[in-house]
């Protein structure tokens, strides 16, 4: 219906493991974890390796400042990549300590990189 009013969708895949273990999103700020959100359990290891090989793909000359890597398992368990954000209007920092700070110390870098330019 979407589609025939001449708006965008965004399709994606069924995976009936998020019913259980709910979707994970991982924070990064210029390309460094910072904190993470989870309905239920805790991070694996394997979601950590996903994670950064998925913000690899972005075609950008650096680091993106901000990204949200959200992953649910797949039909094996193993994490599969269900979006990567760039923007994001609530990073949820309250959820984890020390996230704010260290927002602010990655846009205060930026911005001294740009002052250099």
């Amino acid at each position: 219906m979407l589609l025939e009013q001449g708006r965008t969708a965004l399709v994606q895949p069924y995976l009936p493991r998020v019913e259980e273990e709910g979707e994970r999103a991982l924070i990064f700020f210029a390309g460094t974890f910072s904190h993470a959100i989870r309905k239920q359990a805790l991070l694996t290891g394997a979601e950590l390796r996903t994670a950064p090989a998925a913000l690899a793909a972005v075609p950008a000359p650096g680091e993106p400042l901000f990204a949200r890597v959200d992953l649910v398992s797949g039909g094996a368990g193993e994490p599969v990549l269900m979006e990567l954000e760039l923007i994001e209007p609530d990073p949820f920092l309250g959820l984890a300590p020390h996230a704010a700070d260290r927002l602010a110390s990655v846009e205060a870098a930026a911005g001294r990189e740009a002052t250099a330019r």
